[in-house]
């Protein structure tokens, strides 16, 4: 596997233990992709993004100047920490933190550590990095740390705030009436919200929606212009990007809703009601959408049997994370996408022993094995025979 599919493997890796992998799970991904991360050992999580990009710069551009920022943060934050870094689409970095000597101050290093990335970053790049950085934790805490992180740094964001530098309790322990800087509370039922409408679970999004619509510090006219403005904009880009606008835009009738405040009540049955219903049509077109891949995947293995069919290829075909695809082929067929490919070229291999023609150094590089030695020892390991004693047999 060749550097560049081997770096998004450990990405998506990484960062499906951050969202949502349990324990003994998290510890097979790290095992099957060589990573050192332990996740018996406390974790300190930082999150960063690049507030700045040139408005003229293209996609390109901004993922070569995310490279560079990567770059500087991680040769500074080496030097004290094992650093293990992950990104999402949006352009965040994420680094998990883990001590390298037990003996010094890690988190005035890490702190040091960071400003001095940051000041480099701006300095050689002209690039502004907002940062947020945790507390060293436990495994069975990082989900919700991680969640709570990213929320945080969104409202830095949100703010139009440059190079912040703030430990996350900084947010999450002072006092504040305003809804977009509120307690820590606030800010997990923010997240709380996109992860209900993101699982598709839409009783415990109508509990965050009645948690975060009737807070105690959510009384002031503006506060609660606030609340709603920052669920509407999670919901439509939900909706988005689950690829329910058009049938949204069928659905004059839930506008209202969007654009005219008429007090907590209304908002509260009217957005339950709405995503509700487009719930499940999300759970319908999911299905659809993974039946039409799993399909896909398997016309394609059956089609290239005798070429490339590793994850990182059959990830580039389809323009689908690697290890979505091996986790929804497993739920949905049964079997790994590993053991249907085997399946598929016995199969074919057995076809062409049927006919005498056919050598057994052709079988085997018709059904995709690298020579007719390693073809031999894998027949004979399933079948129990090689494949010449397979054939004598049939005739």
């Amino acid at each position: 596997m060749d550097n560049a599919n081997s770096s998004l493997l450990t990405n998506a890796a990484l960062l499906n233990i951050l969202e949502w992998m349990p324990y003994e799970e998290a510890k097979g991904e790290l095992q099957v992709h060589d990573i050192a991360l332990d996740i018996d050992e406390p974790i300190l999580l930082v999150a960063a993004s690049i507030g700045n990009f040139h408005p003229d710069s293209n996609s390109h551009e901004q993922f070569l100047g995310m490279v560079e920022v990567e770059d500087i943060f991680n040769q500074h934050l080496s030097k004290h920490f094992n650093c293990f870094r992950t990104s999402k689409a949006d352009k965040t970095m994420i680094w998990m933190l883990q001590e390298l000597d037990d003996d010094i101050n890690n988190m005035r290093y890490c702190r040091e550590s960071l400003k001095t990335a940051q000041k480099m970053v701006k300095e050689a790049l002209g690039l502004s990095v907002s940062i947020v950085y945790d507390e060293f934790i436990d495994f069975a805490q990082i989900h919700e740390r991680y969640r709570r992180l990213l929320s945080i740094l969104v409202q830095v964001l949100l703010r139009d705030e440059e190079e912040i530098l703030t430990d996350s309790s900084f947010f999450t322990d002072r006092h504040c009436e305003s809804p977009i800087f509120g307690s820590g509370k606030y800010l997990c039922d923010i997240e709380a919200l996109r992860q209900c409408l993101a699982a598709g679970d839409v009783e415990l999004f109508e509990e965050s929606l009645n948690r975060i619509i009737y807070a105690p510090t959510n009384n002031s006219t503006i506060s609660k212009l606030q609340a709603y403005h920052t669920i509407c904009a999670i919901v439509l880009d939900f909706f988005e990007r689950a690829g329910l606008g058009e049938d949204l835009m069928a659905r004059p009738d839930y506008f209202d809703i969007f654009r005219d405040y008429r007090g907590r009540s209304f908002f509260f049955t009217g957005m339950a009601k709405l995503v509700a219903e487009m719930t499940e049509k999300s759970k319908e077109l999911k299905i659809n959408q993974n039946d039409a891949l799993i399909q896909g995947i398997s016309n394609y293995i059956e089609a290239n049997l005798a070429g490339d069919l590793s994850l990182p290829q059959l990830a580039k075909v389809f323009f689908v994370n690697a290890a979505y695809i091996s986790r929804l082929y497993k739920h949905r067929v049964g079997v790994t996408i590993g053991e249907e490919i085997e399946l598929k070229r016995i199969a074919l291999a057995k076809r062409m022993l049927l006919r005498r023609e056919y050598k057994i150094s052709e079988i085997a590089r018709e059904a995709g094995y690298e020579s007719a030695a390693y073809f031999t020892r894998v027949f004979k390991k399933r079948e129990g025979m090689t494949p010449q004693s397979w054939r004598r047999e049939r005739f």
